[in-house]
């Protein structure tokens, strides 16, 4: 069993939408075009858009993902921190967050920044342990970043 970090390539996107959509799943949420169209084409909507996005891999089969949005000169935004169920807490979320800072770092971004849903309670701690903090919240999120 060989694991990888790689960064997406247009073959990938069945395996994205899959493991997104899984996701879901299993927090009780449904695809919505209106805010998942990104995983129709996440080349498009990430990369071409001055990000990146990254696939986690077992041998062939994608089984994480992560996505940087660039939203302005030194900020980024994480999203898309997804790992197939049953390959959670084995730390696959922390090297696809890793991945994510290390990009972000070398890309000189100073910030980094995203919304994550309060269902979404193991990643909280992933994001806590990597020094991240909560700056607000609303009903349904947490508003959180992180210097970099």
């Amino acid at each position: 069993m060989k694991i990888i970090v790689s960064k997406y390539i247009p073959p990938d996107q069945k395996g994205v939408k899959q493991v997104v959509l899984n996701g879901f799943k299993d927090y009780g949420f449904e695809y919505q075009k209106k805010w998942d169209s990104d995983l129709e084409d996440p080349k498009k909507y990430y990369i071409d858009q001055g990000g990146m996005f990254f696939v986690l891999k077992e041998n062939s089969k994608i089984i994480g993902t992560v996505a940087i949005i660039k939203k302005g000169d030194k900020v980024a935004e994480l999203k898309r921190l997804y790992v197939t169920k049953g390959y959670q807490g084995k730390g696959y979320g922390s090297l696809l967050l890793d991945t994510a800072i290390k990009y972000c770092k070398n890309n000189d971004y100073t910030k980094l920044e995203f919304e994550t849903n309060k269902k979404f309670t193991k990643a909280h701690l992933l994001y806590q342990r990597r020094g991240f903090k909560t700056l607000r919240e609303d009903e349904r999120s947490y508003y959180m970043e992180r210097e970099l």
